[in-house]
């Protein structure tokens, strides 16, 4: 019989469907289906397989047998612990990466590098090293004298004239006749606490640009990593949380 025959054969016979719940059964919950069944049966044999492929695996495994890992991994609560296992990434870092992409960190980035070009033309900055994020003084004040004993007996807040909360600024370092004639006015105050104010905001901003330069390059050493035509040679550097993992690619030439 044909397929055409078929299908008039059937013609005539209607769509089969299931019988609904009932209403005096509705309160002991869903009806389940041919569906449900099916689903539920899969899962079932599913774990059943599983199973048994565990304990055919256990039962040919070898006492003798040994892995390098075993020294660094241990069973707490049953669950498999590596020991040296080091953190990648940051929380902050892990949820930039799945809210953001990689065009966002970079203009935030550029966004952050141009603020803080404006703020150093503003900001003087005194021997002060801003490019690592903190205000330390960089320049050292050295005094010569005459052998060891003066060494000793040396004392920097007499030789210099100076308060010892000055001894360590190489700059702007009054003596003690001129910190007595000093006359401070509101203005003056005003003006010291909104310069400080605008160190502190620079010195934040440089952090916030260190913290999306590495999320940066990690997120374009991921994106390189999914280029199928050129995959890496080997794995010089892990990944770190301050600094992405260092692969060496093979060399390409360009038309």
């Amino acid at each position: 019989m044909s397929s055409f025959a078929k299908a008039q054969k059937n013609m005539g016979r209607g769509l089969h469907r299931e019988r609904s719940q009932p209403e005096e059964r509705r309160h002991l919950g869903r009806l389940q289906k041919k569906v449900d069944y099916k689903k539920r049966s899969a899962d079932f044999h599913k774990k059943v397989d599983r199973l048994r492929r565990l304990k055919q695996h256990a039962a040919n495994k070898n006492p003798d047998e040994f892995y390098h890992k075993m020294i660094s991994t241990k069973l707490r609560d049953g669950v498999h612990v590596n020991d040296q296992t080091v953190d990648t990434s940051t929380p902050e870092q892990d949820l930039i990466e799945k809210s953001q992409s990689h065009s966002y960190v970079v203009s935030k980035l550029t966004s952050e590098s141009r603020k803080i070009d404006r703020l150093k033309n503003q900001l003087q900055f005194l021997d002060n090293d801003l490019t690592s994020g903190s205000l330390r003084p960089l320049s050292k004040h050295i005094v010569f004298v005459e052998d060891n004993e003066a060494v000793e007996e040396f004392e920097a807040t007499s030789y210099f004239n100076t308060a010892e909360r000055l001894i360590g600024r190489s700059f702007n370092r009054p003596k003690l006749d001129q910190l007595k004639s000093l006359v401070f006015d509101q203005a003056s105050t005003t003006s010291v606490s909104q310069k400080m104010k605008s160190y502190r905001e620079l010195e934040g901003r440089i952090s916030r640009k260190k913290k999306l330069a590495v999320m940066e390059s990690k997120m374009q050493q991921k994106k390189n990593l999914c280029d199928k035509y050129n995959r890496p040679i080997a794995k010089l550097a892990p990944e770190t949380v301050n600094s992405a993992a260092v692969y060496k690619w093979s060399y390409k030439r360009r038309k």
